[in-house]
């Protein structure tokens, strides 16, 4: 399946092949977007999990699509009742 991942920053184009072989590409905001096929979700944990380890910071991952979506303000919101304090 063809997954997109958002980063915080600009991630360098010599990271693709260790990554997986995925696309990267910088987007204007200041993130990047990085798209490849992962074979199965053992896959795409494997390469979160590296993003991780390089103490990136993960801002989105979903099926492949042209760019990030921020989360919305809704989904950063706490449930009702509950006071973020």
């Amino acid at each position: 399946m063809n997954y997109s991942i958002c980063v915080k920053g600009h991630l360098d184009h010599d990271w693709s092949d260790w990554l997986g072989s995925v696309e990267i590409r910088h987007l204007e905001d200041g993130t990047t977007v990085l798209r490849g096929s992962f074979p199965d979700q053992a896959a795409l944990i494997a390469t979160l999990t590296k993003l991780n380890d390089l103490g990136i910071t993960v801002i989105s991952v979903g099926p492949a699509k042209a760019d990030c979506d921020p989360p919305s303000a809704a989904s950063q919101q706490p449930p009702d009742g509950i006071s973020p304090d």
